[in-house]
C-alpha cells in the first residue's frame, strides 16, 4: 500500500524538511550527529546508573510485594488469582530473570485458599510469603525484577530520543533526553517493580507508530502500530485509553497528513486499521492469560465478583456522604451502572479471561473515590486541579521554565505550518489532551506517577521548539544552563528521588501532597540503620507500607495506623520514654479516615531526624489516643 504523501526518506533528503538537521534547528545540528548520539547514550547510561544506585537502598514500595508475588505465580504456576489489578504482560517481563527455586510458596495456606473468595487475602499471602517464610530472600528477588523494569525504561528513553530526532533534529533529541534523564520522578519510578514508567513509554510508542503512518502505510508500519497498541493495552488498564487515541489518531492521519483529494479513501483505510488493531489486541489479551478463561489451572476455581461489586456500591454511596459508612438500606436500593453491568455481562458469557474482568472491575472501583490530600485538605473525590499542582511541585524549576519557553517559542512559530508540521503537532498534542483531560476528571488523586504518561510528549514538544530556536543566542546559551541547573537540583536529592519536591515547594512539602509523592513505605532500611546506631532507644512505629519491619530486624512497638496483615499491631501508651517514628502519610493523616488528626500533635514539632524524606522521628513520652 502506498500513499500520495512523501515518505520519511524523501523528507530527510529535502533541505527544507522540518526533520532535516539543516532545517530550523540552526547551525547547532550541522556535523553534530555522532556527537549527539554519544551524548544521548551517555545520558541514558547515566540515568540508569543513577536510578539503580538510588533504589538499591530502598525496600519494596507500597504495591511492589503484591506485584512481585503476582508475577511469580503467573509465570511459574500459571495462576492469576494473585494481583489481577493489572494485565500480566509487564509482570512476565519483570519475572524473566527470577527462576522458580528462588522462592518458597505455600499453596495450602488458609490465605491462599481464600483469595478467590475475597481478593484482599492476596496481600496477606504475598507479605507472608516474602517476609515471613524462612529461606526467602525478598530483596534479592525484588532487585532482579527491578532490573528488568529499568531496562524497559532505558529502551523507552531511546525511543523518545529517536522520535525527537526525527521530529526536530539532533538538538531536539539531546534536549528531550536530558529532560527525562534529569527528571527525579522518572529516576524514582523507573527502577521500581511498577508499570507506571513502562506504561508511559508504551504510550509514546503508540503515538510514534501513528506518526510513522503519516508518511504512508507499509506492512511494517502497520505491524509496528499493532505491536505498540498490544503492549500498551496489556501493560495497564489505563492503556484501554487506546480505544480513544487510536481511532482519533487514525482519523487525524486521514484528514491532516494527506492531500484533500484522497481523504475519503484514507478514512476507509483508517477504519479498517481500527478493526485490525482491535481484533489483534483482543486476541493478544487472551494470549497473555494462556487462552484460558479460568484464573487457575483448576477450572473449578473462580474469582468472586460480588465483593468488588459491593466495593463499587460502597464507594458510590460514600461520594454522597464522605467518611460515613453506607447503610444496609442504601446498599439494598443501590443499582449498578452501565460499566458494572457490562463487565458482569461479559463475565457471564466468558468474553474475556475472568482474571482480566475481575481486575478491570477492581480498577474501576478504585477510581470512584479514594482518600486524597492536597494543600492541607482531605477529600474522597479529589480536586480537578490536583495533577496541575502536583506537576508544579514535583517537576524541577528548570524544566518548568524550559516548558514555558518552549510553549512561547512554539506559539511564535505557528504561522506558515504545512500539513506535515500540523500532523506532528497533532501526534504530540493528542495524548496530552486525552490523558490530561482524564486526569482532571478522575477522583483518584494519588501520586505524580499517574500523570507521567503526558510528560514525554511535553518534553519532546518543548525540545523541538528550543532546537528550532537555536539560532537565537539567548536560547543557545540559556538552554544548557537550565539543563545544568536541573541536574544540580535533582542530584542534590540523591538517593531520595521519590519524595522530591522542587526548590519552590520543598519547604512546605508535608503540607502540600501525600501518598507516593512523598511516602510509599520505602525507607525501612534507613530506620534499621538508625536503630543500629541507637540500640537502647525504645522505638514506637507508625509505618505506612506493606513490608514487615521485622524482616529488617527492626524492634518496635506498633502504633495505630501501621499496616499489619496478621492482626492489629500492639498498641501501648508511651509511658516509657522513647522515639516515635511516623511515616509522612500517617503524620498527615491521609489514610487514617476519619481520624485525620490522630498524629496532629506531632505536625508542628521539630523532628529529631527525617529518614529518606518519608519517616519522621520524634522524641516524645506522650502517646496519641
Amino acid at each position: 500500500m502506498k500513499s500520495e504523501a512523501p515518505d520519511s526518506k524523501s523528507e530527510a533528503r529535502n533541505p527544507k524538511s522540518e526533520t532535516s538537521t539543516k532545517g530550523e534547528s540552526g547551525n547547532w545540528n550541522r556535523g553534530s550527529g555522532w556527537l549527539a548520539i554519544a551524548v544521548i547514550v551517555a545520558l541514558i547510561a547515566g540515568f540508569a546508573c543513577n536510578a539503580w544506585l538510588a533504589v538499591r537502598g530502598k525496600c519494596a514500595t507500597g504495591d511492589e510485594p503484591l506485584h512481585l508475588m503476582g508475577a511469580y505465580m503467573q509465570v511459574h504456576f500459571r495462576d492469576f488469582r494473585v494481583d489481577d489489578r493489572d494485565p500480566p504482560l509487564w509482570l512476565r517481563w519483570a519475572m524473566a530473570p527470577v527462576p522458580a527455586p528462588m522462592l518458597k510458596v505455600d499453596t495450602k495456606s488458609k490465605a491462599w485458599q481464600l483469595i478467590p473468595k475475597e481478593h484482599w487475602h492476596d496481600w496477606e499471602w504475598s507479605v507472608a510469603t516474602l517476609y515471613r517464610t524462612k529461606g526467602n530472600d525478598a530483596d534479592a528477588v525484588l532487585m532482579r525484577a527491578r532490573t528488568m523494569m529499568l531496562i524497559a525504561a532505558m529502551a523507552g528513553m531511546g525511543l523518545v530520543a529517536w522520535w525527537s530526532w526525527r521530529l526536530g533534529g539532533a538538538a531536539a533529541a539531546v534536549i528531550a533526553t536530558a529532560m527525562l534523564a534529569f527528571d527525579p520522578n522518572f529516576l524514582a519510578h523507573a527502577a521500581l517493580m511498577k508499570n507506571d514508567v513502562a506504561m508511559t513509554f508504551a504510550l509514546v510508542w503508540v503515538m510514534a507508530a501513528l506518526w510513522r503512518l503519516g508518511s504512508g502505510i507499509t506492512i511494517w508500519r502497520v505491524i509496528n502500530l499493532v505491536a505498540a497498541v498490544t503492549v500498551c493495552v496489556n501493560m495497564k488498564f489505563s492503556g484501554l485509553m487506546c480505544a480513544w487515541l487510536v481511532p482519533v489518531g487514525l482519523l487525524g492521519w486521514a484528514t491532516l497528513a494527506k492531500p484533500r483529494g484522497v481523504r475519503g479513501k484514507q478514512v476507509a483505510t483508517a477504519a479498517a486499521l481500527c478493526v485490525l488493531v482491535g481484533v489483534t489486541t483482543y486476541v493478544s489479551t487472551w494470549a497473555c492469560y494462556g487462552f484460558r478463561y479460568a484464573p487457575t489451572k483448576d477450572p473449578a476455581v473462580s474469582l468472586r465478583m460480588s465483593p468488588i461489586v459491593e466495593l463499587v456500591a460502597e464507594r458510590e454511596i460514600q461520594l454522597r456522604h464522605p467518611h460515613v459508612a453506607a447503610t444496609r438500606e442504601e446498599h439494598r436500593v443501590w443499582k449498578p451502572g452501565v460499566f458494572v453491568r457490562a463487565v458482569l455481562w461479559a463475565e457471564k458469557r466468558e468474553l474475556f479471561p475472568q482474571a482480566w474482568l475481575h481486575g478491570l472491575l477492581y480498577t474501576y472501583q478504585s477510581t470512584i473515590n479514594y482518600p486524597a490530600f492536597l494543600m492541607g485538605k482531605y477529600s474522597e473525590s479529589g480536586w480537578w486541579y490536583y495533577f496541575p499542582v502536583v506537576m508544579l511541585c514535583k517537576i524541577p524549576v528548570g524544566i518548568l521554565l524550559l516548558l514555558l519557553w518552549g510553549v512561547l517559542l512554539g506559539l511564535a512559530r505557528l504561522h506558515g505550518r504545512d500539513a506535515r508540521a500540523t500532523w506532528k503537532c497533532f501526534c504530540l498534542a493528542l495524548p496530552v489532551l486525552v490523558y490530561g483531560w482524564s486526569a482532571l476528571r478522575t477522583n483518584t488523586n494519588l501520586g505524580v506517577r499517574h500523570i507521567l504518561p503526558v510528560v514525554p510528549f511535553l518534553y519532546i514538544g518543548c525540545a523541538i521548539a528550543l532546537a528550532r530556536a537555536m539560532s537565537v543566542k539567548w536560547v543557545r546559551v540559556l538552554t544548557p544552563v537550565l539543563l545544568l541547573a536541573v541536574g544540580v537540583e535533582t542530584l542534590a536529592c540523591f538517593p531520595n528521588y521519590l519524595p522530591f519536591f522542587n526548590v519552590a515547594a520543598r519547604a512546605k512539602r508535608l503540607e502540600l501532597l501525600s501518598d507516593s509523592n512523598i511516602d510509599w513505605g520505602q525507607d525501612l532500611p534507613l530506620l534499621r540503620q538508625w536503630q543500629k546506631k541507637h540500640p537502647k532507644e525504645k522505638l514506637y512505629l507508625c509505618y505506612f507500607g506493606m513490608v514487615d519491619p521485622s524482616y529488617y530486624g527492626i524492634r518496635y512497638t506498633g502504633l495505630r495506623g501501621t499496616f499489619v496483615l496478621d492482626g492489629e499491631p500492639k498498641v501501648e501508651e508511651l509511658g516509657e520514654p522513647g522515639v516515635v517514628a511516623i511515616s509522612a502519610n500517617h503524620l498527615q493523616g491521609t489514610f487514617l479516615s476519619p481520624n485525620f488528626d490522630l498524629y496532629a500533635a506531632y505536625r508542628t514539632r521539630k523532628p529529631l531526624a527525617i529518614l529518606g524524606g518519608s519517616i519522621y522521628l520524634f522524641d516524645s513520652p506522650d502517646a496519641p489516643r
